[in-house]
């Protein structure tokens, strides 16, 4: 299932003609690192309002045989989606060194001068989430009572059940809605450490565009975005 984290960028950072030049300038075919990486020009497009292109990475990976442990040759690719919406960066959820790549890249070269962090959500954020679609389908708390690790409920209308009524005022690690009012009814997650994820399996790079702009509406006049210029 597809995950992504926000980047809050900027005003009026994000140039198209920039972007375009950008990825069609440092593809990963012409890498002349032992594991490649960059862009996939063939991949930008505009769509549904967004600039969108992929960004891959060649990574390290070992199998067991029987003469020892070997390198997986050509070595394994992952391919990370990238989209600008508005001044919101979306980019795919990785491991964390693969993020700062996409960050880096897009920091040098889009929009220089800043350093870019994608953000965590703040318990008002969830709490956003929860109030805007009370059709809550899972909920994840972290307790007071330091005895309980975690309390989790999977349902339909969480909102409206006993659980939430004696468990709703506990801090909230994750949220899974069911955005009813898209042309396309979601399902999405909401964690606390910023990630996303969109529960639809066959949703197309369109329909889940169409999702992230809903999600960045409802929760980006809660984020608290600043931003560090570089230094020289």
């Amino acid at each position: 299932m597809p995950s992504y984290v926000l980047v809050p960028l900027p005003k009026s950072a994000i140039d198209k003609e920039r972007v375009k030049e950008a990825v069609d300038k440092y593809p990963a075919r012409d890498c002349q690192a032992q594991l490649k990486y960059g862009t996939i020009p063939e991949s930008f497009m505009e769509t549904e309002g967004a600039l969108i292109f992929c960004y891959v990475i060649e990574y390290e990976a070992e199998y067991e045989t029987i003469e020892g442990v070997k390198k997986v040759e050509p070595p394994p690719v992952e391919k990370i989606l990238v989209a600008f919406l508005d001044n919101v960066l979306v980019i795919g959820h990785s491991k964390k060194e693969h993020e700062d790549m996409v960050l880096s890249f897009i920091s040098e070269h889009v929009t220089p001068g800043y350093v870019l962090r994608n953000v965590e959500f703040e318990e008002e954020v969830l709490r956003a989430v929860v109030e805007k679609y009370p059709d809550v389908l899972q909920l994840d708390l972290t307790p007071m009572d330091r005895r309980i690790d975690k309390l989790s409920c999977i349902g339909r209308g969480l909102t409206e059940s006993d659980f939430w009524r004696d468990y709703g005022d506990q801090p909230l690690v994750h949220v899974k809605v069911r955005l009813s009012d898209l042309p396309e009814e979601a399902n999405v997650g909401f964690r606390k450490k910023g990630i996303i994820t969109i529960y639809n399996r066959n949703f197309s790079i369109q329909q889940q565009i169409r999702v992230l702009k809903e999600v960045v509406r409802i929760i980006l006049p809660h984020m608290r975005a600043t931003f560090q210029t570089r230094l020289g």
